[in-house]
């Protein structure tokens, strides 16, 4: 029976406890919310056919009865923590409806913090996160339709075994820190600032919203077992590089959700309760590093972290050297490998989350993956655009376990914009064919085909090798806007350098000064060919590429080296908004002073 006493009377308790540290996280994160829903889960399952609803009823009486985490409320007023208080009985939170599902949060005073819809052949199964994770839902809904197939025969059912969530309670209470706090002061070392995302906002907007894409699991999962390595690795891995691109850092930290259940409890797989833990994933990417023995590594660090996943994440961000009031990190990943429904009554299951982190990215056994974003802080299109990235390092990294990391493309070939474009691209000239016949630039009725393009630029480069130009040198170029500006640009790639645009049209004191401040090691002011044949450096991604002053409105004009793995991720991110095709004509608008005519160039070049 699971009636509430009526006329008013106190419920019978049946068990007190208090809550787990992750528990107690998600109450205040919900409690300070000022979107309805937080930390509110849904389930929705698709029924083979619409049950019958007086057994449907005495299955979800049974199922209450059976585990006490349905019958549980939170106390946190008056109390030195916050509280679980079961209850021996609560009204049933049944209904049977149409579509409407009810309102989105679930109110925490109530007896019970799950809520169920019965519409039709829709089951709607909503609970606080506090209460239950992804792990028991399966767990639950397999007991209830074992229930009702039981009172469908006549039968008893019979509840399953079952080790008590009060149990962890006392398990994770129990645990030394000591070791705990060593680990993640050690992990953290250094690291001070969350990773920064690539936000729009403010965007005006408010509330949540999810972009769902996918990809087919077979190859991703093939690479995992030829080398030895865990899906969860594998998405780790692509998730921090998408970060460390976006971010332009080599060092990032995000979330890992975990289901919490290791093997130190025996049972612990049966335990119906929310057991999940989330615990910050420091990731060092190292550009030289091959990406399987990257991978290994990252996977040997995870197995490391585990043993320390139920540490409190306010201790941890403590014994972090982020300031206090800061977080740890804006984005979290989950990677879900709980059990299926077993039911025969089941065609499919979809299951929706409410978190308090700017951007969750949950990936499925299946790899499916959703991206729940902040709409205030995230456009639709950054998010979509966002995914599609994380899917191209996904099949790069399958495509190219011999590559460095950093040659590892954030964009698909078929979403660039020529046949050329390979994984190995490290740097904008090598998405620039060489031995093409295609008109390549025009201007002022000259033009040069990819070939000769090429050619003028590699003998240029040789004949600044030979004027002793070498690896992050800076060259100015100091020429008027035209092809033989684009030739220089490219002979100072090739040669390893990174460019500084000279315009003779600028004011001689700021052109003195940024010669001064600057000292290149040679200014092209000709590029007439040299007889000679041509060169191209071995050019590492984070070499510079070019140097761009500002303009001097608040001061001195200063200058902004850019490298080439942020003119590649550049161009790559702008490449499938622009669309260019072959033989697409592009207009360089932009002053060769501004880094926008870079881009312009690099587009364009690479179209073809």
């Amino acid at each position: 029976m699971t009636s509430e006493p009526s006329g008013g009377e106190q419920p019978v308790i049946e068990d007190v406890f208090p809550l787990t540290a992750v528990q107690q996280g998600m109450l205040v994160h919900t409690l300070r919310s000022a979107t309805a829903g937080m930390y509110t889960s849904r389930y929705e399952v698709l029924l083979a056919g619409e049950p019958d609803h007086e057994l449907f009823r005495r299955a979800c009486e049974l199922v209450f009865a059976w585990h006490p985490m349905l019958r549980a409320t939170v106390v946190w007023e008056d109390v030195p923590e916050p509280l679980w208080v079961v209850s021996k009985q609560v009204a049933l939170p049944l209904r049977f409806a149409g579509d409407d599902t009810g309102p989105d949060a679930i109110d925490l005073t109530a007896r019970s913090l799950v809520r169920v819809v019965l519409a039709g052949r829709r089951l709607i199964w909503s609970y606080h996160h506090a209460v239950l994770d992804g792990w028991s839902i399966p767990i639950v809904l397999g007991d209830l339709f074992a229930a009702y197939d039981a009172l469908e025969r006549g039968d008893e059912p019979v509840p399953g075994e079952h080790r008590p969530f009060r149990d962890h309670v006392a398990w994770t209470r129990g645990r030394d820190l000591g070791a705990a706090e060593r680990y993640w002061r050690q992990r953290l070392d250094g690291f001070g600032e969350a990773t920064a995302l690539a936000v729009t906002g403010p965007t005006g907007l408010s509330g949540n919203a999810v972009h769902r894409t996918g990809l087919d699991p077979q190859a991703i999962a093939g690479f995992a077992r030829r080398h030895r390595l865990t899906l969860n690795t594998v998405v780790q891995g692509a998730f921090a590089l998408l970060l460390g691109r976006y971010s332009g850092s080599g060092d990032v930290v995000f979330g890992v959700t975990s289901s919490g259940r290791g093997e130190e409890l025996d049972g612990v797989e049966s335990i119906v309760g929310s057991l999940i833990t989330t615990s910050p994933a420091r990731v060092r990417i190292a550009p030289d590093e091959t990406v399987v023995p990257w991978l290994q590594r990252l996977q040997a660090e995870q197995v490391e972290a585990r043993r320390y996943e139920h540490t409190p994440l306010t201790r941890v961000r403590e014994w972090s050297q982020v300031p206090a009031g800061r977080p740890l990190f804006d984005a979290i990943l989950v990677f879900g490998n709980y059990p299926k429904v077993e039911s025969a009554r089941v065609e499919s299951v979809r299951r929706f989350d409410r978190n308090n982190y700017p951007l969750t990215v949950a990936v499925g056994p299946d790899l499916a993956i959703e991206l729940d974003y902040d709409r205030g802080l995230f456009s639709p299109a950054t998010v979509e655009l966002m995914g599609e990235h994380l899917i191209a390092l996904l099949d790069a990294i399958v495509a190219g376990p011999e590559l460095p990391v950093s040659r590892l493309p954030m964009q698909s070939v078929a979403g660039l914009t020529g046949p050329h474009v390979t994984p190995a691209a490290r740097t904008i000239l090598d998405l620039i064919p060489s031995d093409s016949d295609t008109v390549a630039v025009v201007c002022d009725g000259r033009s040069l085909t990819y070939r000769e393009l090429n050619d003028h630029a590699g003998r240029l480069a040789a004949d600044l090798r030979r004027r002793g130009v070498r690896a992050d040198d800076i060259v100015g170029i100091r020429l008027p806007r035209g092809i033989d500006f684009v030739i220089a640009i490219l002979a100072t790639w090739k040669a390893g350098a990174a460019y500084l645009p000279l315009d003779p049209a600028l004011p001689a004191a700021r052109l003195d000064h940024m010669i001064a401040d600057s000292r290149p090691a040679e200014v092209i002011t000709d590029v007439s060919p040299a007889p000679t044949a041509g060169f191209t450096a071995n050019i590492h991604p984070g070499q510079a590429a070019y140097v761009i002053y500002t303009s001097g409105t608040t001061g001195q004009p200063k200058g902004v080296v850019n490298t080439h793995q942020g003119l590649l991720n550049l161009v790559t991110g702008l490449a499938p908004h622009y669309r260019l095709q072959p033989g697409d004509p592009a207009l360089q608008f932009a002053s060769f002073n501004f880094d926008a005519a870079t881009a312009d160039i690099a587009l364009a070049l690479t179209s073809e």
